[in-house]
């Protein structure tokens, strides 16, 4: 399919809504240009997440892949690892300068610094791909024998390459981004759906010889940006038979998030730790709507009902949520208590909110008052160098890179604060040469808000 045929179709189903991560993504650390990996931390007392997501904290040492040469192989670096040939230039696509292409969410216009700018995040993403299509959190050195795959991370990874593959026009990216998806649904537990993080060592073995941790950071996340990776992966390569192979990996993630459901529509993080976080639920109930809109591309009429249910259903738990005194949703819920929003606190307070208007679960008027008050006390979110305040920190810790809270900025119409804040961000990774903690995560974020903003699956299911 041509790209301005798959640009005419992703506009057609896209839906640019009014952003990603669970709840304590990461210990805020120094930004600088080098990495170094060290043993999983055990987590933050009282979250269903751990400290970086369960990973490891950057501290310094040889310097990460750059923007200007990503490519581990390619240029020369770990003869290890398999990666897909060099996509085609941005240049090629013979774009005049200052010529601008319709994003695939139909909003902001793709320039062509812009199309380089998310071709050089997306081969970057790519450079941390193994031959059996797991995704590395970030690139890793050559000389660490194994690297941790962390699902959740992976997920935002491939839609940012499937985000990739509609800009660029290269279908490349889209076939890395259906890799991994493969390698999410055959690692799905039988019965559960759930997927555990996994080890895989490095140099990297023939075949798939990942280790389970048996560990996530939440289930109800891991599917939701699964069923939503799986649905923009269809948007920019529209494959009957890729999409068929997910097919039992579609119906696994709804089962996921269906075994943390409670009946009023919330859904617990896991089912060993029983708080609903709105960032999960942000994720989790977009990711429904995507399985609704695959299902019927399936052909699953039963699927895609119950899909459309569990959706509806967390809607309106997730509104019994909102507080007019804060003028947000309680940021997280247990069964007897809620957690306030303090506006004061980046992460997760303000943080969680503009997730829900990012993945389109807040009204427009709550929208609006939600990025109205992110604007007031935490004008510094595009700042990965500044400081703010986060939760359980008595100091102002550094703010690290937030890209999904420009996807907010974006819904609501304020495109100069969603366009200064990927300019500023992308900025920022560059000057750290993608370092940790910038991860593939973030990275997969940045290219989605450098083109407009998130394309999200229909409330109605519709045909891709």
């Amino acid at each position: 399919m041509s790209f301005l045929a798959v640009l005419a179709l992703s506009v057609l189903i896209g839906k640019a809504v009014l952003g990603s991560g669970p709840a304590f993504k990461y210990t805020p650390v120094a930004l600088t240009g080098s990495v170094v990996r060290t043993q999983p931390d055990a987590g933050l007392a009282g979250s269903s997440h751990g400290v970086a997501l369960g990973d490891r904290l950057g501290i310094g040492g040889a310097p990460s892949p750059s923007h200007a040469e990503p490519w581990l192989n390619a240029a020369g670096g770990s003869p290890e690892k398999a990666v897909l040939a060099k996509p085609q230039s941005a240049s090629s696509l013979s774009l005049t300068p200052g010529q601008t292409l319709p994003d695939a969410a139909g909003g902001i216009g793709v320039s062509q610094a812009t199309v380089s700018e998310v071709a050089s995040q997306a081969n970057w993403i790519l450079s941390g791909q193994f031959p059996d299509g797991a995704l590395d959190e970030a690139p890793f050195p050559s000389w660490t024998s194994s690297v941790t795959i962390n699902p959740y991370v992976a997920n935002y990874g491939a839609m940012g390459l499937a985000r990739a593959a509609v800009v660029t026009g290269n279908m490349a990216y889209a076939q890395a981004s259906w890799r991994w998806l493969d390698w999410y649904a055959r690692h799905e537990q039988p019965g559960t759906g759930f997927v555990a993080n996994a080890t895989v060592p490095n140099p990297f073995i023939a075949g798939d010889h990942s280790t389970s941790l048996g560990t996530m950071d939440s289930t109800d996340a891991y599917a939701g940006t699964f069923l939503l990776a799986a649905y923009d992966t269809m948007t920019a390569d529209p494959s009957q038979s890729e999409l068929a192979g997910l097919a039992s990996g579609i119906t696994g993630a709804v089962k996921a998030i269906e075994a943390t459901q409670q009946p009023n529509g919330l859904t617990w993080a896991k089912p060993s730790y029983q708080m609903a976080y709105l960032m999960d639920m942000a994720e989790t109930h977009a990711g429904l709507l995507a399985a609704a809109s695959l299902a019927l591309i399936l052909g699953n009429h039963a699927l895609e009902a119950t899909a459309s249910r569990d959706a509806s259903l967390m809607e309106t738990g997730v509104q019994s949520l909102w507080n007019p005194t804060t003028q947000s949703f309680d940021w997280a819920a247990t069964s007897t208590a809620v957690q306030l929003t303090n506006w004061n606190n980046l992460y997760p307070d303000a943080a969680e909110q503009a997730w829900a208007v990012g993945f389109g679960l807040a009204t427009p008027s709550q929208a609006h008052l939600i990025m109205n008050e992110i604007t007031a006390h935490a004008p510094q979110w595009d700042d990965p160098t500044a400081t703010a305040k986060f939760k359980g920190s008595s100091a102002a810790q550094p703010v690290g890179y937030w890209p999904a809270i420009g996807w907010g900025f974006d819904a609501v119409g304020n495109m100069p604060a969603a366009q200064q804040g990927a300019t500023s961000i992308y900025a920022a990774a560059a000057v750290a040469q993608d370092g940790w903690p910038f991860t593939c995560e973030d990275s997969a974020q940045l290219i989605i808000l450098l083109s407009g903003g998130p394309t999200l699956a229909p409330t109605v299911p519709t045909t891709l």
